[in-house]
Parts: structure tokens; C-alpha cells; sequence
């Protein structure tokens, strides 16, 4: 205590040395402990499933680059099945939107999932009310079975207990008996309101997504050396569909955070960085300041004061530092914390989990105490070494720094230089994989555009004519509201994908089933087109007279014709077969269409991803129970109508749910995780700056003000003062150049491991590398001019006075 005491007064003689350490020591601790509260929510904190890392998300992949959007056929997974020695368990997941009444009478949308038999037994979760499935439950029936969230229990039920052994009516069509309640930490797949005990049978349909559980030991890679017969057997039977075919196993946890997990580890390296430049920075500043009381440590020791004592105080001021930084940099990091969930928002994987608890606390003391250590133990080592005698006479005689010293310094400085050019260097690729992504054409207009999602009840809505109408209806209820354009489409650009893909046959052109073109299928209305700005390239678009008693017919995008017609080929004189079909007696005979205009790629999936294939139908010939129509006005701002669209479907059929949203929210939404890399290490990057300059400028101005009679002398013997400047100057140079050189080289190698989340920034970008040396650069240097200025304004008179 006494020790800490004397720290605080000693430390309390150099106000601005001590505000220099804490300000840097509160960043580096406030930079890491905000990221480990993420990366310990999303990342490290356990999944609450029974032996969570044995549980296998399951998707497919073509190995011969062929388009599949990765769904899983239920043939594939009877075969996983049978590899019983390897795998525990395996189930199958389709996800649909629904409708359902709750308690208020308001019909409201959810997101109902069906599950194949053994579902919750493979999570190893037990109900929180009522029972899991059994296998009576997943047999044909007219009543389904369903297992309530624990979310739409509260949300659609008031949390009412007696809800168990009731039935419900889904707008799909049917009822359901709610058999149980799921417990609030059971969500698989995410945002899931009901799970439905369904049998699929056995097809080679890719329609759906598929968990499965592997035997303790066992690692994707032996099951799929395993499923090499079974692959060879579907390919013969299915050669279109599987050939080439392979899965892909995911971890259940990288399956739910996505591209989060890499995005917020690489954050937390760069932080890592940050607290080491700080610590050098603040190293830097001890040391200068422990040579500069070599005189007072060298009288301590002549009057009794040992090794150990010396250690022990000077690790009490650095600690002292550590515990003042602290008490800011933690609530810095909270501050942090708010903004990382403000700028990530609802996208945030697992955000509930996002909070100041004991564990992150523990993190933030034991960074207290790294930086209450690391800071102070060079120093203190190096001061109070058994030496210290004789490093007084060289620190005392003729001004100069005892060589060991000046040796340490300048590494600590260059390796401050290092470290910012690596972290300006990750800002710098973040900025300009944001400027890259905000510079694709998406091939549609966003702003002033209003979302209105509906999921039609399947009874009565499920014809082509039925859904027209309501269709006509909404059209002209919209339009005397003040709507100048009202269009629709199953799905729209940069949201969840709904549209499933589907093969077909180009009429007259023969190729192997392997190769037969597929793509997503799109039903939109005929002036959807026209609405988000998306050009017909080629031919024209649907209009009125592509009607259900007409001519079917078709529309492809640009990637499409790429990949499936020879090049110079006239699309427009093609047919497409297998996607409509008429009945011929007891069977359907398929009917084909032709091509009749070519649409512009559009970017649905993400900016960062080229556009698929897609085959687009007119809603006039094809149905569709959900509908997301798009909304402008004359003035631009048609969200102003929210009220009374809501107003005019109510009246229209109450059944009917309608949720809203815009497609400038939706564009801003697919940036989230590019504007959270650019924010934290744009900050991350400014503050290295900063850093490294005003550790060059401490650096140097004890340098400088350690060798004022040195300079003194020279000014008197005829040295010129822009000699001197230079001479102080050329040493802030030599820092930047040799920390520059090195840190342009780990940029380079940190570039590679980033080259994956950036989007066309390649790990040698000259512009990058360049420009983070430079900015760095001219900062060190321009830490070094003002120690350069004081030392050339010496006085030689007033320095050699005695």
C-alpha cells in the first residue's frame, strides 16, 4: 500500500506524462474487452444443445461448378442415414411462411418450420411444457402435431399454459395440435414460431435444409469417405440432379453466426494490436522517464535500497497507471459495445447474449493486469539493474542516454510505427472493399421504394385466378391511396431467398443430364420491371396479354443465357421446356415457352456475389401465396401511406397479414457488416495514428531534451540550425522508415488472411499498402518536427551556462 501511495504521488509531480499513459492505456483496454464481450456472445459462449459440437448444419454443393442454391434432397439423407456407425442422427427442415390468428383475432405472419421424425431428439432438448414429438405424430393425418416457441407462445398466446392440447388453424391450410412448448433457449433454425411434425417421402427434390448429428469422434471428412458408394449409386439413377454432388458440413455454431465469426476475430486481433502499440507507447513514456530519474534511483541505492525495491515501486506506478486507465477504458468499452449493437442492429447473431457479465469482467482484469505488467516490467528492469550505478554516469555525463537505453527506445518506437501501419492498413482495405461494394451496379433502384410483404391464405387463394384478383384488387386500393406504381414478386433483391430453383430443357438442344440448365424461379407481375429500374436488355417484358388462357411464356436474366446458350445465340428464338404442363387424359404433358425478353442481373443474394441464373414467370400464369409488393409515389416518400395500405388489405381480407419494410433499409442492412468492419477499424486505425505520433514526439523530446548541451556545443562550434533540425529529425525518419518497412510487410501478410471478407482489395493493393506507409509516415514525422524545432532554438549561451 505504501508503495502505491508513493506511486500516486510521484506520478502526481508529471501531470501531463500521466495523462499521456492513462489516455493510451484506456483505449488498448477499452478496444479488446468491448470485442471479447462480442466475440464471447457469438463465438465462445456454449450453444445450449446437448454435445453441441458433435451437431452438423448440411448443405450440397456441386464440385463441378455447376449452380445449385445447396438444399438437400431427402433420398440423399435416407442414404446419410444408414451410415449408422458414423452418424447418430439425421433430419430434414423446410422453412415456409405461415399465418395464424393469436388471441388479439389479428392475423399475423410467422415462420412455421417442418421437421422430419427425430428432430428435437437430435438437439438433445427437452420441452419446456407439454412433450416433444413422437413418431405417431409425424404419420399422415389431418391434424399435424406442432411445437409452440417459446417466443410465439408469449408473442401470439399471452404465455397461456392451458395452449398445450389445443388446435390451431394455419393459413397453409389444416390444423394443428400444439403438443408442446419449446424452452426460450431453443432456437434451430433461427426466429423459428412453430415447428409441424411432418413425413417427407423420398425424393431427389433439393427442397430442403438438414442437421445431422455425428458419434462422438467422428469428423465430416470420414463421412464423406463413407457416402462415396451411395453418391456413385444417385448419380447413375439421377445424373442431372447428382452427379457431382457432394455435402457440405458446417458446425452447427458457424452455421448461426455466419460471417460474423471471421468478421469479429479479425476485430479482436486488431485490437489485440491496438493494446500492444498502447503498451509500447506507454513502455516508451516509463522508460524515457526512468532514465531521466536514474540520478534519483542511483541515490536510493547508495542509501540501502536494493534490486527488489526498485522493481516493486516502479511496477507500483505502472500499476497505478493500469488501474486509473481502467477505470476509463472500461466504461470506453461499454460506450463500444452500445455502438457495435446500434451500427449491427438486429443482424447481430446471438445478440442476446451481448452484455457486461462476469466473464467479460474477468477478461477486462486480466488486461488490466497484462498492461499493469507489461508496461512497467521493461523499465523497471531495466532501471533498476544491478548496474544501475554506472548507467547514472553515462545517463549523467555529457547528457547522453546510456546506449542500452536508447537501444530500447528506439525498438519500442518502431515497433509502434509496425503496428500502425498494419492497422491503417486493415482500416484502409475495409474502406476500400466498402467503396468497391457501394460502387456495383445491384441492377435495381432502391430509394423511395416501400415494401409491402402478404402471405395469401392457401384456401381460398390458391389458384392463379383467385390470386389475380386479389392482386387487381390491391392495385387499384394502393393507387387511389396516391401509389403511381404498384408491382410484386415472390422475392426481392437482398432479402431472404423464398424462389426455389428448377431444371428445365431448351427445346431442340440436346445436352448431358449432367449439364441440364437450372436456375431460380420468379414469379413477378408484368410492370415489376419498370418499378426497381431493372432493364430489358433484350425483347420485351410481360404485359396484360400474357394471360392464363394464353401462350405461356418466359423471361431470363443476362447470367442465364451465359451460362446455358453458346455464345451468338439468339435467346429470343429459344423455347424452354418442363415448367408448364397441361393435362393429357390421366397424365400432364409438358408445354413449353418461349423466351421473350432478356432482363439486366440483378445482385439478389449479396453485392459482393455475382447474380445467378433466373428464369421469371408472370404472376398471370403462375401462383404464388406470398407476395412482397413494391410501392412508389409521386413525391418519393411512400412510406407516409403505411397506414392506409395496412387500412385498405384489412379491408380487403383481414385474413391476411401484411408486414412492411423498404428496399433503401434492405441495401443499408447487406452493408451492416462491411459499415462495422469500416467503423472499428477506421477508429482502430486513427487511434494508432495518434498513438505512434505522440510516442515518436515523447520519444524524441526526452531524446532531445537529454542531449541539450550535446546540441549547444554543436550551435557553438558552428553547426548551423538547420543542421541540428535535421539531425533530430533524421532520427524520427529513421523510426518511420524502419518501422515502415517492416510493418508494410505484415500488412502484406495480414492482407492474405483478410483477402476472403474484402471485396476486390487484394492482399499487394499498392493503393493500401502505400498509402498506410505514408499516412504513417508523415505522422511520425510529423511527431519528430516539434523536438526537432526546440532542439535547433537552443541557446548555446544559456545551454553551457553552469
Amino acid at each position: 500500500m505504501n508503495a502505491l501511495i508513493r506511486a500516486v504521488r510521484s506520478l502526481r509531480r508529471q501531470p501531463s506524462f500521466f495523462a499521456a499513459a492513462i489516455g493510451a492505456l484506456a483505449v488498448g483496454i477499452a478496444a479488446p474487452t468491448a470485442l471479447f464481450a462480442v466475440v464471447q456472445a457469438t463465438l465462445l459462449r456454449p450453444l445450449p444443445y446437448k454435445d453441441a459440437g458433435d451437431i452438423y448444419a448440411i448443405r450440397t454443393r456441386m464440385t463441378d461448378g455447376r449452380f445449385t442454391i445447396g438444399l438437400v434432397a431427402s433420398e440423399e439423407l435416407s442414404g446419410l442415414r444408414q451410415e449408422t456407425a458414423l452418424v447418430a442422427a439425421a433430419v430434414l427442415v423446410v422453412r415456409v411462411e405461415d399465418s395464424i390468428n393469436g388471441d388479439g383475432g389479428e392475423a399475423r405472419q410467422i415462420i412455421t418450420v417442418g421437421v422430419s421424425q427425430g428432430f428435437f431428439e437430435l438437439f438433445g432438448t427437452p420441452m419446456a411444457r407439454g412433450r416433444a414429438f413422437t413418431p405417431d405424430d409425424h404419420q399422415a393425418s389431418p391434424i399435424r402435431s406442432t411445437v409452440l416457441s417459446d417466443r410465439a407462445w408469449r408473442r401470439l398466446f399471452g404465455a397461456d399454459p392451458a395452449i398445450v392440447g389445443r388446435t390451431i388453424r394455419l393459413a397453409t391450410g389444416g390444423s394443428a395440435v400444439v403438443v408442446g412448448i419449446a424452452p426460450p433457449t431453443f432456437d434451430a433454425p433461427h426466429d423459428t414460431d412453430l415447428w409441424v411434425a411432418e413425413k417427407y417421402p423420398e425424393t431427389i427434390g433439393h427442397g430442403y435444409d438438414a442437421y445431422v448429428r455425428l458419434r462422438p469422434g467422428v469428423a465430416p471428412g470420414d463421412v464423406q469417405r463413407a457416402l462415396g458408394p451411395m453418391w456413385e449409386a444417385l448419380a447413375q439413377k439421377y445424373p442431372d440432379q447428382a452427379r457431382n454432388r457432394v455435402f457440405v458440413f458446417r458446425p452447427l455454431l458457424e452455421s448461426i453466426v455466419g460471417d460474423l465469426g471471421p468478421i469479429a476475430l479479425m476485430a479482436f486481433a486488431a485490437t489485440a494490436l491496438l493494446l500492444l502499440l498502447a503498451i509500447a507507447n506507454v513502455a516508451n513514456l516509463l522508460l524515457a522517464r526512468s532514465a531521466a530519474r536514474a540520478r534519483e534511483l542511483a541515490v536510493r541505492v547508495a542509501i540501502g535500497a536494493n534490486r527488489g525495491h526498485l522493481i516493486k515501486q516502479l511496477l507500483a506506478e505502472s500499476s497505478v497507471i493500469a488501474l486509473v486507465a481502467a477505470a476509463i477504458g472500461i466504461p470506453l468499452a461499454y460506450a463500444g459495445v452500445r455502438a457495435i449493437t446500434i451500427i449491427g442492429g438486429e443482424a447481430l447473431p446471438r445478440a442476446d447474449g451481448l452484455r457486461f457479465d462476469p466473464g467479460v469482467a474477468l477478461f477486462a482484469a486480466a488486461i488490466v493486469g497484462l498492461a499493469g505488467i507489461a508496461v512497467g516490467l521493461l523499465p523497471a528492469l531495466t532501471t533498476a539493474d544491478a548496474r544501475l550505478l554506472s548507467v547514472a554516469n553515462e545517463g549523467g555525463r555529457g547528457g547522453t542516454l546510456s546506449p542500452h537505453t536508447r537501444r530500447l527506445l528506439a525498438a519500442l518506437v518502431i515497433s509502434e510505427v509496425t503496428l500502425a501501419v498494419v492497422l491503417v492498413a486493415g482500416a484502409g482495405r475495409l474502406l476500400l472493399s466498402a467503396r468497391n461494394l457501394l460502387a456495383v451496379d445491384p441492377g435495381f433502384r432502391a430509394e423511395g421504394r416501400l415494401i409491402v410483404d402478404v402471405l395469401l391464405p392457401r384456401p381460398p387463394y390458391g389458384t392463379v385466378e383467385r390470386g389475380r384478383a386479389f392482386s387487381d384488387e390491391v392495385r387499384a386500393g394502393l393507387k387511389s391511396l396516391g401509389a403511381t406504381q404498384v408491382a410484386m414478386a415472390t422475392s426481392l433483391p437482398l432479402r431472404r431467398e423464398w424462389d426455389s430453383t428448377t431444371f428445365t430443357d431448351i427445346v431442340g438442344r440436346s445436352v448431358e443430364p449432367q449439364f441440364r440448365p437450372n436456375g431460380r424461379l420468379r414469379v413477378v407481375s408484368p410492370d415489376l420491371f419498370d418499378t426497381l429500374g431493372i432493364r430489358v436488355s433484350r425483347g420485351r417484358g410481360f404485359n396484360a396479354e400474357d394471360r392464363a388462357d394464353a401462350e405461356p411464356v418466359v423471361m431470363v436474366n443476362e447470367a442465364w443465357v451465359a451460362k446455358f446458350l453458346p455464345s451468338g445465340v439468339d435467346p429470343l428464338r429459344e423455347r424452354i421446356d418442363n415448367l408448364f404442363f397441361r393435362r393429357a387424359g390421366n397424365d400432364f404433358a409438358s408445354r413449353s415457352a418461349p423466351i421473350i425478353g432478356v432482363v439486366s442481373d440483378v445482385r439478389y443474394t449479396s453485392l459482393d456475389k455475382q447474380a445467378e441464373p433466373v428464369i421469371y414467370l408472370v404472376d398471370a400464369q403462375r401462383d404464388s401465396v406470398r407476395r412482397s409488393y413494391v410501392i412508389t409515389t409521386a413525391d418519393g416518400h411512400p412510406e407516409a401511406l403505411m397506414t392506409g395500405i395496412r387500412a385498405a388489405l384489412q379491408r380487403i381480407d383481414p385474413a391476411v397479414p401484411v408486414q412492411f419494410d423498404s428496399m433503401s433499409r434492405v441495401v443499408s442492412s447487406s452493408l451492416v457488416w462491411s459499415r462495422l468492419g469500416v467503423f472499428m477499424m477506421a477508429t482502430f486505425g486513427a487511434i494508432s495514428l495518434l498513438l505512434s505520433g505522440t510516442g515518436v514526439f515523447g520519444v524524441l523530446a526526452f531524446v532531445a531534451g537529454q542531449r541539450h548541451r550535446e546540441m549547444a556545443v554543436r550551435l557553438s562550434l558552428g553547426a548551423t540550425r538547420r543542421s541540428v533540425f535535421a539531425l533530430v529529425l533524421s532520427m524520427g525518419g529513421w523510426f518511420a522508415l524502419t518501422g515502415g518497412a517492416i510493418g508494410l510487410a505484415l500488412a502484406w501478410w495480414m492482407g492474405r488472411l483478410m483477402s476472403a471478407y474484402v471485396f476486390e482489395v487484394s492482399a499487394s493493393n499498392a493503393l493500401v499498402l502505400s498509402g498506410s506507409a505514408l499516412v504513417v509516415v508523415a505522422v511520425v514525422l510529423g511527431g519528430a518536427i516539434v523536438p526537432a524545432w526546440r532542439a535547433a532554438s537552443v541557446h548555446p549561451s544559456r545551454a553551457l551556462r553552469p
